[in-house]
């Protein structure tokens, strides 16, 4: 489990995969299917909106990233969300247990969607709304940021509310 910066100890954890599963039960549930290899061109950086391509047929969403399925617009919020509320964390975590972390493309560094995240006490509530700002920004309806938001929350593991 990885260990925020602080000496506040964690109250919950956040995984990128159960997060992304929990949301996806819930918009898009037919989706449920592909969520693993999803997940795995995640971690290998492979997303159209990870590589800045755009792919011929896909819906745009929000500034012109393009993202066929609702796991991989769910994906960009929870990286964007993620890296709002435990960047610090996150970092930390990759200097003292860089196994825990995959390189994608061009060098960038991506953890596991598997990897537990400790939150300390209010990062929860911090991630519910950075989900729902970032789902807004990529052109989600406010229904739709506010369930993916509610999904991911409850999903934390620990989360009160």
């Amino acid at each position: 489990m990885t260990i925020p910066d602080s000496d506040v100890p964690p109250t919950s954890t956040f995984s990128f995969a159960l997060a992304a599963r929990a949301a996806v039960e819930r918009m898009a549930p037919e989706e449920l299917g592909f969520l693993d290899d999803v997940l795995a061109s995640w971690e290998r950086g492979d997303l159209a909106y990870q590589r800045g391509r755009r792919q011929a047929g896909a819906g745009t969403v929000g500034f012109g990233v393009d993202l066929t399925l609702v796991a991989e617009t769910v994906l960009a919020v929870l990286t964007a969300a993620a890296s709002d509320v435990l960047g610090t964390a996150v970092g930390g975590a990759w200097q003292q247990r860089p196994r825990w972390w995959r390189r994608g493309r061009a060098g960038r560094v991506l953890p596991s969607a598997q990897e537990q995240f400790a939150l300390s006490d209010g990062q929860a509530d911090r991630l519910r709304d950075a989900c729902r700002r970032h789902g807004r920004a990529l052109g989600l309806s406010a229904e739709q940021a506010d369930l993916l938001a509610d999904a991911v929350y409850g999903a934390v593991e620990g989360a009160r509310g």
